[in-house]
């Protein structure tokens, strides 16, 4: 039997007030985990598989799709109206900002566009994007790393263009990503996934590291991040 859910409730609304540091490193260890053994049976009544079904409208022709790190579904866990629903597999369209999630007792290839209002959080291949609400604009952002007190987070997008080749039209999609700060004076963001400006001390040791990555940070901002806060907090 399900567990008392105003008692729940009370005690992830305590969860949800603790720092968005925090949140992004426990959540998903910390909240009751509703998926239950037989993910079959309970997709028919959850609601979290009740929303529309996903359709991707965009041929493609190369490796430049619209989503997060794979075409393909990857594996990952959901925070829907503050439950946790692990063991999913979907994806996430950067392009429309839509996780597309598979339904496991559908014919194999039906996606549902599950209602993103009501997504708290998620975890994807690894990544954890927790939803903030700055300057009034909604985001679900990837942590990525704390660094001398502040809070390292990415907005990814992804913009298209239309190709043609031999009369065939396709799309193309490209990362164009934000990066936010968080710390004891509130939010900031840069355009550009750069941190030298956070952290003026570090700025010739940032420059001289991020050398090798000037191409490649253009296209996986995370691991570049990721790699770069863990050679400075080694330095």
């Amino acid at each position: 039997m399900r567990p008392n859910l105003s008692f729940n409730r009370i005690l992830l609304c305590i969860f949800f007030s603790i720092s968005a540091l925090g949140y992004a490193q426990k959540e998903f260890n910390n909240t009751p985990d509703y998926s239950w053994a037989d993910l079959k049976n309970a997709s028919l009544y959850l609601e979290l598989f009740q929303g529309k079904r996903y359709f991707d409208n965009h041929r493609i022709l190369n490796n430049k799709h619209k989503y997060f790190k794979d075409y393909e579904l990857l594996k990952g866990s959901i925070i829907f109206d503050n439950d946790h629903y692990s063991n999913l597999q979907f994806k996430f369209d950067l392009h429309e900002q839509q996780i597309a999630l598979y339904h496991p007792n559908s014919d194999g290839v039906t996606l549902i566009a599950i209602d993103m209002n009501r997504v708290n959080a998620f975890k994807i291949d690894g990544a954890i994007f927790v939803k903030h609400r700055i300057d009034k604009q909604v985001y679900l952002l990837e942590y990525i790393d704390t660094f001398q007190g502040k809070e390292l987070w990415i907005f990814h997008q992804k913009t298209s263009s239309f190709k043609m080749d031999d009369k065939v039209g396709y799309y193309e999609f490209n990362p164009k990503e934000t990066l936010f700060v968080y710390d004891n004076e509130g939010w900031q963001r840069s355009d550009a996934v750069k941190i030298e400006q956070f952290y003026p001390k570090w700025s010739s040791t940032i420059k001289n590291w991020s050398k090798e990555w000037r191409i490649k940070k253009k296209t996986d901002a995370s691991t570049y991040l990721k790699s770069l806060i863990k050679f400075l907090k080694s330095s």
